[in-house]
């Protein structure tokens, strides 16, 4: 396989989405830089972990499993595009790889720079007042109404019907269903 690309870029080129194994972001990014000179983004900032009782700076994915790549993709092989071993597939559309636009591509990267926190959460479009039943943790079983999400901690605050009474508590959204 060449290393050179016969122009990846025209007229026509596009965002695509590639699906990536879990923190494989980084290196399939610098993998298509250097390898095919694709010009990609992996919009990315600090957080703070707990790394033996010490906090410390890591730089984690906003968007985690997902690398953006633009180019014609009619110009780049797809086969060129699998040859790193973390990547799974494109983001589709129509049976096509779908075409991200710019404006979202740039709002992502801003995202990432801006000071402000940023949250990802399962896509989960309910509205407040929507049943939920909570399927896992300690408070599995038990049902109540959404809300709303909590622009502090990004977790969603529900009303949960517990002994006749309703009690309102933060929680993952992986913890909770649509009921």
């Amino acid at each position: 396989m060449s290393n050179a690309l016969v122009s990846p870029y025209t007229v026509d080129c596009g965002w695509f989405a590639l699906r990536v194994r879990h923190q494989n972001e980084f290196s399939v990014s610098e993998f298509f830089k250097n390898h095919f000179g694709l010009k990609v983004s992996v919009p990315a900032r600090d957080v703070w972990k707990r790394r033996n009782g010490q906090k410390v700076a890591v730089i984690k994915p906003l968007l985690s499993n997902y690398v953006f790549v633009e180019a014609d993709i009619e110009a780049v092989e797809t086969k060129m595009l699998f040859s790193h071993k973390g990547v799974l597939g494109f983001v589709r559309q129509d049976g096509s790889p779908a075409v991200i636009p710019n404006d979202q591509v740039l709002r992502l990267e801003k995202m990432a720079c801006s000071p402000a926190p940023v949250y990802e959460l399962p896509y989960t479009p309910m509205v407040a007042g929507e049943r939920v039943h909570v399927v896992a943790g300690p408070l599995a079983g038990a049902y109540g109404q959404f809300v709303r999400i909590s622009p502090k901690t990004g977790r969603f605050i529900v009303s949960l019907d517990l002994f006749k009474r309703a009690l309102v508590t933060e929680l993952e959204s992986d913890l909770l269903e649509p009921y």
